[in-house]
């Protein structure tokens, strides 16, 4: 559990040993390394001049610091990073402080001072940046109401659109954001005025109708969903302090290994939150596409994926946008395929989209 509801775990500076940085001459094209943690160690061309110990005996010349040697601090650095945090999600800021080992101590001082200012300020804006999630209605209005999105632990509220659900860091973030911009409502009655705007958008949206807004029916829709990729699938609230408290797990994806699992998702919307009901549009009718599918010359957008997620990243698959335009413009002359949600064993795609299934 977190030490402290309010804040992320402090920020941590590892600070190299002397000679544990290393060091290129920036004055060739392209730079050059000086100084190294096995094969390179240039002593003559870091030597400083005796006459202005700013610069280097030999000129011309531009030697700075690179990072600290990964080889010696790579391993530290991750291990803090993973095992001083409370949650996989949200892992310690955990800083290498680059410097220039042959200069003036004091000036190295004065360096690590401005970069803790620097690593405190950044640091700030992780806090700011869930203080602006938790005041945007849209981050309540999308958040998942399937059957088992939340499992209160015995004795603990678990209806999600309800202030009691919801643990104390929330209303303590709202309440430092109305203090910031002299508001007046209570922080409590805000967090009640998102959670109704959101269970009101998500009855709409269950109880809609889409048999006759489009002349071709329900066949005038293709919802396209991505799975394969580690998405967190729920959320627990437990006791923590005698406050409610969400304990969401590590990401899973176990469609990877049997596909007819539904316990995956596009890396950010799991399956059953991507799922809608029956009543609005059969599970039959999702186009499922998974990272599988990125072509042998989408390089870029298969790191991209790994980078930003697979679902930021859906809209650059080549077969997602050839499906777009299949459907959009049936004539379109191309050899298709796509996935079946699992547990479905036959698809009700629409009857001009004629592509196949990828077993």
């Amino acid at each position: 559990m977190p030490t402290n509801e309010f804040q992320f775990q402090p920020p941590v500076i590892v600070l190299p040993g002397i000679t544990a940085t290393g060091l290129e001459d920036f004055y060739p094209i392209p730079p050059e390394e000086v100084w190294t943690a096995v094969l390179t160690k240039g002593y003559e061309r870091i030597s400083l001049h005796p006459d202005d110990l700013r610069y280097e005996a030999i000129e011309p010349a531009r030697v700075q610091p690179r990072l600290p040697f990964s080889i010696v601090y790579g391993d530290l650095v991750q291990a803090l990073r993973h095992d001083l945090s409370d949650r996989a999600d949200r892992p310690t800021p955990v800083f290498l402080f680059a410097y220039d080992w042959r200069q003036d101590c004091r000036a190295t001082s004065s360096q690590l001072n401005s970069f803790i200012d620097e690593v405190l300020d950044r640091t700030a804006l992780l806090s700011r940046e869930r203080e602006a999630a938790r005041t945007i209605p849209a981050i309540y209005q999308l958040l998942p109401t399937f059957k088992g999105a939340i499992q209160p632990d015995p004795g603990m509220p678990g209806k999600l659109f309800s202030v009691e659900t919801w643990q104390p860091s929330v209303v303590q973030t709202l309440a430092e954001y109305i203090r910031r911009y002299q508001g007046r409502i209570d922080a409590k009655n805000l967090l009640a005025r998102y959670l109704d705007t959101a269970r009101e958008f998500r009855s709409k949206g269950d109880s809609l109708k889409l048999d006759g807004l489009l002349p071709e029916g329900k066949d005038g829709w293709m919802p396209i969903v991505g799975l394969g990729a580690p998405t967190r699938q729920m959320a627990k609230v437990i006791k923590y302090k005698g406050k409610p408290w969400f304990d969401v797990p590590d990401p899973s994806d176990k469609w990877q290994e049997d596909h007819s699992s539904d316990e995956t998702g596009d890396g950010t919307v799991p399956l059953h939150g991507a799922t809608p009901k029956a009543s609005v549009l059969e599970k039959e009718r999702l186009v499922c596409v998974s990272p599988e599918e990125f072509g042998l010359f989408e390089v870029r957008d298969r790191l991209l994926a790994k980078a930003a997620g697979f679902h930021g990243a859906l809209p650059t698959v080549n077969l997602v946008q050839r499906l777009a335009i299949r459907f959009l413009k049936p004539r379109f002359d191309t050899d298709l395929k796509a996935r079946l949600a699992p547990g479905v064993s036959k698809p009700r795609w629409p009857s001009t989209f004629k592509i196949d299934v990828i077993p």
